[in-house]
């Protein structure tokens, strides 16, 4: 009988968030974090206004007013919030939790963890769900707490804008900073000199007079928030690439942008370089073809001095923009490997052509696993995260952010916050799953299997099947018959 009965009365979601709002509003301090958790059936009871839906054909539905009304709270919410925002659903019943799969839209739009779930009220079901809520929050508690000091830190006021806004451009919406050629400055951080060195060219495009820099950012991690940067001309036409500039979420690190910077600077162009050694090996691996496997790739970027040079001014940090709509983790600085990916691991000790086969994702995991080899177990490069680009002939990966963990505490503090150090290798390889293309790479490969030196020859009966990599006869001795010679190649352990 439950089950038919309507609500006597108005339902709980909008006053709810309300009320979350006003105690955040009052909550002036910049490392206040929030967690709205949704226990519900999911149809909200919540009544429309009077005359809502007036007109409509068939009657009043409620649903799009709770989609609209609910959803226009938490963005709200999450626009001066973002990553410190956690909003969860445990949903139970046989609705179709239209309204929930709003609010965790809504959420992910403006870069909040967001956790939805649907399941049965057994107390399993529901320990699952609030250990996963649980975890969200302290991830986001983590993050906000400064590894050397162990204090809190606090975020900047910033206000979001959705990630779905980001291919529009209105340079006359207000929303812009615009910064001519005089109140730039460039500087890249060389990886020879370990210096900072100022290019006489200031942006990308000859023609560029001045730049535009978002005042809101589309984007954050756990350091940096992103934000749109373009290249304008004199007659106000946007010129060059989309671009974006990264600086950090936290009120400590203003004073110093110049350490904050330099510190994402080397990083990259440290794993640029292992990618480099790591495309080296992989192109010339068995049945490996550079036309159709793609290779790693990390973005340049340099650093944009605002109003004066480091000190007296504010730096961010300008890279190529990458397609939001394609963006995807591979894997995380917290051991986090996305698993969806993984080809079925074989025993095999020796491939042959056909037996080194994988899959393009297996290639970002693979690298991982080949910086901490090649770095002889000092430091692994992790928390790939980019794009896998198409529009060339040969496909890249072109990643961004990564996170080095150095295994010793010696020179952790080079790699910032996000080196985790052993841990976080740990966390790596617990979670990560070899592929053939791990085994591929940590082996030595005979540089040309065909040198008569290096070549061996079996016999092997007709009645058996003959390996792909076969070559035509050679005046050699006689071979026995019912027998045929073959060559085949190995790699060196």
């Amino acid at each position: 009988m439950l089950r038919n009965r309507s609500p006597v009365g108005d339902g709980n979601y909008l006053p709810a968030i309300k009320l979350a709002e006003e105690a955040l509003l009052l909550n002036k301090n910049g490392n206040c974090m929030l967690q709205l958790l949704f226990l519900t059936d999911g149809a909200p009871s919540d009544r429309p206004p009077r005359g809502f839906g007036r007109g409509m054909q068939g009657g009043v539905h409620v649903s799009p007013y709770h989609e609209q009304a609910i959803g226009s709270s938490i963005a709200f919410l999450a626009r001066q919030f973002g990553s410190r925002l956690s909003v969860g659903a445990f949903a139970v019943g046989q609705n179709q939790f239209r309204t929930l799969q709003s609010i965790a839209r809504t959420a992910q739009e403006y870069n909040c963890k967001v956790f939805l779930s649907r399941a049965t009220l057994c107390v399993k079901d529901l320990s699952t769900a609030f250990m996963t809520m649980t975890s969200l929050l302290t991830a986001t508690k983590t993050a906000a707490t400064d590894v050397i000091t162990n204090r809190q830190r606090t975020f900047r006021d910033i206000i979001r804008e959705p990630r779905s806004s980001v291919k529009f451009y209105d340079m006359g919406d207000g929303h812009w900073t615009f910064y001519s050629s005089i109140d730039v400055t460039r500087a890249v951080f060389d990886k020879y000199a370990y210096e900072w060195v100022y290019p006489r060219y200031t942006f990308n495009h000859p023609q560029t007079v001045r730049i535009a820099v978002r005042d809101h950012i589309f984007g954050e991690g756990n350091e940096r928030a992103v934000r749109r940067v373009r290249e304008i001309t004199s007659d106000g036409c946007v010129v060059g690439p989309a671009l974006v500039g990264k600086e950090s979420l936290f009120v400590e690190d203003s004073n110093d942008s110049k350490s904050f910077h330099k510190t994402f600077c080397k990083v990259q162009q440290l794993s640029q370089r292992m990618a480099a050694k790591f495309n080296k090996i992989l192109v010339g691996l068995p049945g490996v073809e550079r036309s159709s496997t793609p290779l790693i790739s990390f973005l340049d970027c340099y650093v944009l001095l605002l109003n004066g040079a480091f000190g007296s001014g504010r730096g961010i940090l300008v890279e190529k923009m990458l397609d939001p709509t394609k963006y995807k983790k591979w894997n995380t600085n917290d051991g986090y490997v996305n698993k969806k990916v993984f080809m079925q691991r074989r025993d095999e000790r020796e491939f042959t052509e056909q037996d080194c086969s994988f899959s393009i994702d297996d290639i970002p995991q693979a690298f991982s696993h080949f910086t901490y080899i090649f770095s002889k177990r000092k430091y692994l490069v992790c928390d790939l995260q980019g794009v896998l680009s198409t529009e060339s002939n040969e496909p890249l990966f072109e990643l961004t952010d990564p996170v080095i963990h150095y295994s010793t505490m010696t020179d952790r503090g080079a790699y910032g916050r996000t080196d985790r150090g052993q841990q976080g290798i740990d966390d790596f390889f617990r979670s990560h799953k070899c592929s053939n293309l791990c085994h591929m790479l940590l082996r030595r490969w005979i540089p040309d299997p065909l040198d008569k030196q290096i070549t061996h020859y079996e016999n092997v009966p007709i009645s058996e099947p003959i390996p792909s990599i076969a070559s035509e006869s050679e005046d050699e001795e006689e071979l026995p018959k019912e027998s045929k010679r073959v060559k085949t190649v190995r790699f060196v352990l």
